[in-house]
């Protein structure tokens, strides 16, 4: 009698394919534990990544770990993805079409902010203090036709003598520049006799 050996049918059976499914769920999850540390570790490092750049990366690391032919995450999946497994992330979406949304932690949004703020203050500083420059200059000038001062005030002498540049500096300083169309007011009187007391008394000094 002869002994027949049949050859194994072809195809996978059902046990196979679920080892296999199995194989390739542990392969995606260490792919994104993997790309979840490295945008942790950037982020604390103080980086402003990118939407675009880190879809790259994690289709990267995915070949890496062994899981291929799988459709990558949506922009909105991929923040998901990021905002459920680290802390304090931020995204800012881009302002032109052909960029990409920008990723960023706290730190580096507080950091932005106070250097922002401090930049302000310095130029805001900076400015006074060119204006100063500005406003003594013009009194210089207008002090080589000195104004005797007689402890009163006198409003044609003041309109006379007063720079024109300290005026205005003083009036937007008390009134504001105008921001309608409507006449003189009983206050706008006022403000123009206050700016001619002080502009007399900075003369003066």
């Amino acid at each position: 009698m002869q002994n027949v050996q049949r050859a194994p049918k072809s195809g996978t059976s059902s046990d196979d394919k679920e080892h296999t499914l199995q194989e390739t769920n542990i392969s995606k999850i260490a792919a994104d534990i993997e790309f979840v540390s490295l945008v942790r570790s950037l982020l604390q490092a103080g980086e402003i990544l990118n939407m675009t750049d880190l879809k790259s990366v994690y289709s990267r690391i995915l070949d890496n770990n062994g899981v291929h032919n799988v459709p990558l995450p949506t922009t909105q999946g991929m923040k998901e993805k990021i905002n459920s497994h680290i802390d304090d992330v931020h995204f800012m979406k881009a302002k032109r079409r052909n960029e990409s949304d920008r990723v960023f932690s706290t730190a580096v949004r507080d950091a932005a902010v106070e250097d922002a703020m401090t930049k302000t203050n310095e130029n805001n500083v900076q400015q006074l203090f060119e204006s100063a420059s500005v406003l003594r200059s013009t009194i210089d000038c207008q002090n080589k036709y000195p104004w005797q001062f007689e402890g009163e005030l006198n409003t044609d002498d003041a309109e006379k003598h007063v720079p024109k540049a300290l005026y205005a500096f003083l009036r937007w300083l008390l009134e504001g520049p105008a921001t309608s169309i409507e006449p003189e007011t009983m206050r706008s009187a006022t403000i123009h006799r206050d700016v001619l007391t002080i502009s007399q008394n900075i003369m003066y000094g």
